[in-house]
């Protein structure tokens, strides 16, 4: 299971990798890649929110139901409305909170489970597990746009 210190290291390459981009190639789709930089980094807040909400429902529910939501289509049909440097403020924010929450939980807190909707029980440890690889993914992702821009195949 992933540690509260590997949950929040895991962003640490993806920022450097924002940091040596030009503002110009973030918003810029590639062919194959249905997101630009910037709306990987949308989602990526908007997976910190359903984070932050998720773990908080497994610890303090008696039932936790854990909802589905449709990624693709919340980036296409919501309408982005926030700047890099906001969106970078608000991620870390609620994965520095998380990450907290995360270190002080006791190994009977981190076997509680959730009822996912389309998953089914999900074990809060393994849920960290998960959001802490869901950004290597996206890395990937970014790293993948970026390699089409270069080669010239934006």
């Amino acid at each position: 299971m992933a540690t509260a210190e590997a949950f929040l290291a895991v962003y640490e390459p993806f920022w450097r990798t924002i940091d040596v981009t030009s503002p110009d190639r973030l918003d810029a789709h590639a062919p194959g890649e249905a997101w630009s930089v910037m709306d990987v980094i949308a989602h990526l807040l908007d997976a910190e929110v359903q984070t932050y909400t998720r773990l908080r429902t497994i610890l303090a529910d008696e039932e936790p139901q854990l909802v589905n939501y449709d990624e693709a289509r919340w980036t296409k049909a919501l309408p982005r409305t926030i700047d890099l440097a906001e969106a970078r403020l608000l991620v870390m924010g609620l994965r520095r909170a998380n990450a907290a929450l995360i270190q002080r939980l006791s190994p009977e807190e981190l076997q509680r489970t959730g009822r996912h909707n389309l998953r089914g029980d999900i074990v809060l440890g393994e849920l960290i597990e998960i959001y802490t690889n869901h950004v290597r993914v996206h890395l990937r992702q970014v790293n993948r746009i970026l390699e089409a821009q270069e080669n010239g195949n934006t």
